[in-house]
């Protein structure tokens, strides 16, 4: 090659060694600003940057890590990683994760790996969240880790957990499922991961969902069209889907069930479906029921003891007896025999349910037939086939199941209650309790039936003993102040005068008599200083001699049958103007006894001599009546009052 050839070639030589050198030189730049930029970032990171060189060793440590872990820079950097880690599972674990990128690139983009137990500086384990990413830096290769503590976050995941659980659980005590219907894709799923509303519907597949109508046939037919309108009008936003309804299971045993929901809207407002719950009310329906039925029997006893007590007649009773036992009981039919204690027959009385009268001419011999047997062994008779011993009263009556119930009172048979149904009956605990029940007040009704000319005459003994009572209490009162003796007796044949005027019933009138003969009753706690004390009363006195009114309550209320008759001795002291006592109580809001009573006390009180002063004429009380008329008085009892002649 010439001189030229070879200079050429050396030009060209040292023209590429330039270009690579300038090259090299801007690569090694581009990396220091790459690498200084690495640092400024992840010195101001939040989370802690750990850099791990090709020996596993920590190459870089930023100050987040020094707030995470608690360890400065320099006690860490070319140490290992055992100590960042709370067991050498979870370091192994990591190692495992760094393999993947023994050479920068090899994985293109950082990815998150795994949650691990950290431990910090003193000891405290906590968890955190890793990613790596490769990095090269100076010539070698470091894996990139981004840590963050995510203990907050775990707390908070567990405590949802755990709510989550408990809602779980409360809703399985509380018979509680949850469900949503997507209307769009016609899908109803149960939510909350409760199974209680798949065993609440009795479905099996407590993953899946279910259709609208696969709902819509769960539920019992005869409330399906309530829950069809009363789901349109949630939709239509008439009213809140809130119903009660049966669903029918799989077994064809019935639920009850009690459903709430609202309606789900998307962006625009349209309806997109309902979220609700679904409670197992079943229970509490049973209860429910249970209780109806305990309240309906203890009021038709009660209806059967008034009219025990009211009626003369006993197969008036017996009527009213038969008809609560038929509609309680669902029996077809029912009658009475009652027993005759001379000839030893149980003939018909009363009944109710049979087709034909042949049954009015029941004549059976104690000890015979199935209510003689019944009567006569003094115990219950149950016949499940009634076929082969119908009698001839009852051949077309087509009954197939039969109980008799000897009617027992004071130890004696009253007779027998019969009992007849058309299908197999068969009779539960609380179902025959009742029925004792019910036999035990038709025997009742019947004993009273013989007894009750003697209660009649023993009922008026008695009311004729309580009212010589009341009667001996009047005078025991006034043999405590002379001065008002015979003003009981005077004022009690006044007042029921005035109130046969006013128009009152004979029943209001005995009540106004025995509040008119204990209308002071209550001075009887009046100490004899202040009650016979004959000047004026000091303010104090006074006072202590108004409570007699409530002296006299608390006395009567405490004897029922003086109770109706309180209105007198509690009122008689209000005024017409609010200006009385004990309670300052004005107009009609007084009592209409006491209101009656009060005018006749005080013409009574003016017309009798007081030492005190002389007894005023009739004329001189009636004017001064007149003048309290709308004032002290009620003015429609003092007009009746003036209408009236005194008792001399």
């Amino acid at each position: 090659m010439s001189e030229g050839g070879c200079l050429m070639n050396g030009e060209m030589h040292a023209t590429q060694g330039w270009e690579e050198s300038m090259e090299r030189r801007k690569s090694e730049k581009s990396l220091r600003a790459s690498e200084e930029k690495f640092k400024g970032l992840a010195a101001s990171a939040q989370d802690a940057i750990i850099m791990i060189d090709e020996k596993e060793n920590i190459s870089y440590w930023n100050e987040a890590a020094e707030r995470v872990f608690g360890y400065a820079s320099h006690e860490v950097m070319g140490t290992g990683l055992r100590a960042l880690f709370a067991s050498s599972e979870q370091a192994e674990a990591y190692r495992e994760e760094l393999r993947h990128f023994h050479k920068p690139g090899e994985t293109p983009l950082p990815r998150k790996l795994l949650t691990v137990r950290a431990v910090k500086k003193d000891g405290t384990e906590f968890p955190v969240e890793l990613t790596i990413s490769a990095l090269q830096l100076k010539g070698e290769w470091h894996a990139v880790s981004i840590l963050r503590d995510v203990t907050e976050r775990k707390q908070a995941e567990d405590q949802l957990r755990r709510s989550e659980r408990n809602l779980i659980r409360a809703q399985e005590i509380a018979h509680i499922g949850s469900w949503r219907w997507d209307i769009v894709n016609n899908r109803i799923t149960w939510s909350h991961g409760s199974p209680e509303a798949y065993r609440i519907f009795g479905f099996v597949d407590h993953q899946g969902s279910v259709t609208f109508e696969t709902f819509l046939r769960s539920v019992h037919a005869e409330d399906r069209d309530r829950v069809k309108k009363t789901i349109d009008a949630a939709l239509s936003g008439e009213k809140p889907y809130d119903i009660d309804h049966r669903i029918v299971l799989h077994d064809r045993s019935v639920r009850f069930v009690h459903e709430q929901a609202a309606v789900i809207r998307d962006d625009s407002g349209t309806i997109v479906g309902m979220e609700g719950t679904v409670h197992d009310i079943t229970g509490r329906k049973e209860s429910e029921e249970m209780l109806h039925r305990q309240l309906a029997n203890m009021t038709a006893l009660s209806e059967i003891a008034i009219s025990i007590s009211s009626s003369l007649d006993i197969r008036v009773t017996l009527n009213v007896l038969l008809e609560k036992l038929t509609t309680l009981l669902k029996v077809d039919a029912a009658d009475v025999l009652l027993l005759d204690k001379d000839s030893l027959y149980l003939n018909y009385a009363a009944g109710r349910g049979f087709s034909a009268s042949a049954v009015q001419s029941t004549h059976v011999h104690l000890g015979k037939g199935h209510a003689g047997q019944a009567a006569y062994e003094r115990q219950a008779l149950i016949i499940t086939d009634l076929s082969g011993s119908l009698t001839n009263a009852l051949k077309g009556e087509e009954f197939e199941s039969y109980i008799a119930m000897p009617l027992i009172a004071q130890g004696k048979v009253q007779g027998v209650l019969e009992i007849f149904q058309r299908k197999s009956l068969n009779p539960t605990k609380e179902w025959m309790t009742f029925l004792e029940l019910l036999a035990g007040q038709a025997a009742i009704a019947i004993n009273n039936a013989a007894m009750y000319d003697s209660l009649q005459h023993f009922a008026t003994e008695l009311t004729l003993s309580y009212d010589a009572t009341l009667e001996g209490w009047g005078r025991t009162l006034e043999f405590r102040d002379e001065d008002t003796k015979g003003h009981t007796e005077r004022v009690t044949e006044m007042t029921l005068r005035l109130s046969r005027m006013l128009g009152m019933a004979d029943s209001e009138l005995v009540q106004v008599r025995r509040g008119a003969l204990l209308h002071d009753i209550g001075k009887i706690s009046i100490p004899d200083t202040i009650l016979l004390k004959k000047g004026p009363l000091t303010p104090e006195e006074l006072q202590i001699m108004k409570l007699h009114t409530i002296y006299a309550r608390d006395l009567l209320a405490g004897i029922p049958f003086l109770r109706p008759a309180i209105d007198i001795p509690y009122c008689h002291h209000e005024r017409w103007d609010g200006q009385g006592y004990p309670r300052g109580i004005k107009g009609e809001d007084i009592p209409f006894k006491a209101r009656v009573f009060s005018v006749i006390d005080v013409a009574d009180a003016l017309i009798s001599e007081r030492p005190y002063r002389e007894a005023w004429p009739v004329e001189k009380t009636y004017q001064h009546i007149a003048a309290l008329r709308g004032v002290h008085f009620d003015p429609l009892v003092v007009d009746a009052f003036l209408d009236m002649t005194w008792s001399q």
